[in-house]
């Protein structure tokens, strides 16, 4: 008679080691984990492309009208709130700030930035531009092309349903943003088909670049 083995899995992986699930469980305020009970919201979380030892963590959804934007600082996670106003925070990094400088202008029907390039047009800039639409949530995500990640605001409109502003940096001894794209969603989509980052948070699979 055989002997068949058979691998377990057992989970008792260190909860602090980086690029775990035991590890994002603890990097989460309980300040957001009592805000919104169902669904069960997840932060989406990068490698931050200028120091990849650190990680950059953005809840999807705002709690109490702000953003939450975490950072880590050794083991520990500092999250800090971020109030949506035409005034980007200054203490978020540069991408970020960027980013919701475009996505406010973007809501309050301004123009295009001209610093980088838009698509699928610059007409699609305006052409999805909408009134009452507002800031409902935030991605983020690793490529594989070292250093680069993909960051995202989504707009709720009324007439509309959803736009998607996602824009692509890359660090090489400074940030480059390579384009914004805009990018209309069904209005039948929900807020959790949308911004719950797969995986149950974990970015897999990890860039080499990410790994240290």
């Amino acid at each position: 008679m055989g002997v068949h083995a058979r691998k377990q899995v057992v989970n008792v992986s260190d909860p602090y080691a980086p690029w775990t699930h035991q590890w994002i469980q603890h990097g989460i305020p309980g300040l957001l984990t009592s805000s919104h009970t169902t669904p069960k919201w997840l932060p989406w979380i990068v490698a931050n492309p200028q120091d990849p030892k650190q990680t950059w963590w953005v809840w999807p959804v705002l709690v109490h009208g702000s953003m939450y934007f975490g950072q880590s600082h050794g083991k520990e996670i500092t999250w800090q709130p971020m109030t949506m106003s035409p005034r980007v925070p200054g203490a978020l990094p540069l991408p970020w700030r960027t980013m919701l400088a475009w996505a406010n202008n973007f809501v309050q029907h301004k123009a295009a930035p001209a610093h980088v390039s838009v698509s699928p047009s610059i007409a699609s800039w305006y052409q999805n531009q909408t009134p009452h639409a507002s800031l409902a949530g935030f991605m983020m995500a690793m490529q594989t092309r070292p250093h680069t990640i993909v960051l995202g605001v989504v707009v709720k409109s009324r007439k509309l349903g959803w736009v998607q502003l996602v824009s692509l940096w890359q660090w090489q001894g400074q940030w480059i943003p390579t384009y914004l794209i805009i990018n209309p969603e069904p209005s039948f989509l929900t807020p959790e088909n949308l911004l719950m980052p797969p995986n149950k948070g974990l970015p897999l699979p990890l860039p080499s670049w990410a790994q240290s």
